[in-house]
């Protein structure tokens, strides 16, 4: 096998996509953070992949200030790109990606480097072919505009410091401008959020589902959840969505409103 690395996403994206739409639930997030970089600023982005006569099996990358993540693939591929990042990213802070694959990435980082490995958080990897929308739940659905940028980021901000501040600061303002921000409110009052993901490999996925304490246990997370999948659906989408495993709450609302849990995500820290 073969490491292979560029800087350019664009040339990445052209040798590894048809890889990656081919696990499109699986690669979600690598699929979506490259083509988001597409066309900006490339300093510090490293993009690489692994090939096995001449076709790609496995892919990692780093932008900063994200930490690695990995595709699905073998251990001995995951072992590869270990070896190469660590020429790379000596500093590496973590991966990220599907189990098993990102364990064996981690396994071989502390082989190589010495350093201690912990998981910090195992999300659930669910899918809805279909929804159920939740009856009783007062309110609507509504997209999210630019008056409620200060609010939305207040609520992102929020989200992010619940599960303890795992990854950087999201910008709201381009999510709402893309229309991919939804809202569910009630009499006018805005009582919770989530947004959606640009499709890929026929894929969209789901994040930020966020309600503040003060309007929890109401419905409102389960309502626009709902509504987002729909439209998603109806686009001919499947939809996908993250969960703490650890929150069984969370688990049970995206349960009850059509989803089902396919795999198991990590996120590994290097110490």
């Amino acid at each position: 096998m073969t490491v292979r690395w560029s800087n350019d996403v664009a040339e990445y994206l052209e040798r590894v996509e048809t890889f990656l739409c081919a696990s499109p639930v699986e690669h979600s997030v690598l699929l979506t953070s490259a083509h988001r970089c597409v066309g900006g600023p490339v300093e510090g982005q490293l993009w690489l992949w692994v090939e096995a006569d001449g076709a790609v099996v496995a892919v990692a990358q780093q932008v900063p200030p994200w930490q690695a993540y990995v595709s699905v693939g073998s251990n001995s591929a995951m072992g590869d790109l270990a070896k190469a990042l660590r020429g790379f990213r000596p500093e590496l802070g973590g991966v990220g990606g599907m189990r098993p694959a990102a364990e064996a990435f981690a396994r071989r980082w502390r082989e190589l480097t010495g350093r201690e490995t912990a998981t910090a958080m195992t999300q659930g990897v669910y899918v809805a072919n279909e929804v159920r929308h939740p009856t009783g739940i007062p309110g609507r659905m509504r997209l999210g505009e630019a008056a409620d940028v200060p609010l939305i980021q207040a609520w992102s901000d929020g989200f992010s410091a619940e599960l303890g501040g795992h990854a950087p600061r999201l910008d709201v303002g381009p999510w709402i401008e893309h229309r991919r921000v939804f809202i569910w409110e009630v009499d006018a009052q805005e009582v919770s959020v989530a947004m959606a993901h640009q499709g890929y490999g026929g894929v969209a996925r789901v994040s930020m589902v966020y309600t503040p304490p003060e309007h929890r246990r109401r419905g409102y997370a389960g309502a626009v959840v709902a509504g987002v999948t729909a439209r998603q659906l109806e686009a001919g989408l499947r939809c996908m969505l993250y969960t703490n495993l650890a929150n069984p709450t969370s688990n049970g609302v995206y349960q009850r409103v059509g989803y089902r849990q396919m795999c198991e995500a990590v996120d590994v820290r290097f110490s």
